[in-house]
């Protein structure tokens, strides 16, 4: 997403954003159970309105996101734009390998306008699990508080924070709208308290009445991929270890510059690791990428490319490479 991931697959970058929405998710319907007497309601309908607050609400804002990836810290600027139920569209401004980028979501469908190539490339389904697996998984892992109150982007926000009970985990913070329950930010911080990621909403319009629904429609040259390319011609492998909490969430199939691609996606119910298996080529990214806290791993064995990626100490996640055999 970011300068640092240049040089990875295309796919990897959309994974955090597929990650970071499952987080909100997950924290939206754990606070559903934990914090629901703060704000007057029931579980049951806070879990409703909350899981169901782009389904109701639709909205215009300006968003900044910032990653810090070993010692440098990238800033992305973009405006996102939600018409409900299930149409959203951003478009980037930074950083500079990102700008004019636009991604458009259609529930569960997605797309992906790349200006140097002007071109429409499809990015596959947002497969997600159902609310209630979720639920339990976060609650499993994750001890999940409603700490106060914030301002973002000039609007009351309720403040959670989700504490790891495995030190190996990342805790998390969100900002939950108070009037239409909308995530509004979110940041992921070490054990310590270092953070390591964040989004905020710096300008937010709620429910504006000029939104105009052309603008999710996609027009131009549209790349699309056979429909055999997606289906593997090798077996894929997983791994015989995973860290505590952690189980086999989704298998994705899709194309990755020609050819078949599998996604492995595993997840505790607020954090995810991801494991792509492709054939190698003779160009591909073959150099480990290390970070302090956002670790990837990429390794070649028997003509396969693997990439795994996930916010885990870099020993964890090289125990998790070493077991995929």
């Amino acid at each position: 997403m970011f300068n640092s991931f240049a040089k990875l697959p295309k796919v990897i970058m959309r994974h955090r954003t597929i990650r970071d929405g499952r987080f909100i998710s997950a924290l939206v319907l754990a606070l559903a159970v934990v914090g629901a007497s703060a704000f007057g309601a029931s579980p049951a309908e806070l879990l409703r309105r909350s899981e169901e607050a782009d389904k109701r609400v639709s909205y215009r804002g300006i968003k900044k996101a910032t990653l810090a990836f070993g010692d440098r810290v990238t800033v992305a600027m973009m405006k996102v734009i939600h018409l409900k139920p299930d149409l959203t569209r951003t478009i980037y401004f930074s950083p500079a390998a990102m700008a004019g980028i636009v991604v458009i979501r259609d529930g569960p469908e997605g797309w992906k306008y790349d200006p140097k190539k002007d071109v429409w490339e499809p990015i596959g389904r947002c497969n997600m699990q159902c609310g209630e697996m979720i639920l339990r998984e976060a609650l499993r892992n994750y001890d999940i508080r409603l700490i106060g109150t914030d301002r973002v982007a000039g609007r009351d926000a309720y403040v959670l924070h989700a504490l790891p009970k495995f030190r190996t985990e990342l805790a998390h913070r969100m900002w939950v709208d108070c009037e239409h329950f909308l995530i509004v930010g979110t940041q992921t911080e070490t054990y310590s308290g270092t953070v390591i990621r964040s989004s905020r909403y710096l300008t937010l319009q709620i429910n504006p009445s000029d939104i105009n629904p052309d603008l999710f429609r996609v027009r131009g040259r549209i790349s699309r991929p056979s429909a055999d390319v997606c289906s593997p011609d090798f077996k894929f492998v997983k791994p015989s270890y995973l860290p505590k909490g952690y189980r086999l969430e989704a298998t994705r199939y899709f194309s990755l510059k020609g050819s078949a691609c599998v996604h492995l996606q595993f997840t505790n119910g607020v954090n995810t690791i991801s494991i792509f298996q492709h054939k190698a080529g003779k160009e591909e990214f073959h150099q480990k990428i290390e970070s302090k806290v956002t670790n990837v791993l990429t390794w070649t064995r028997d003509g396969i490319q693997f990439t795994i990626l996930g916010d885990l100490p870099r020993a964890e996640l090289q125990k998790i490479a070493d077991s995929v055999k």
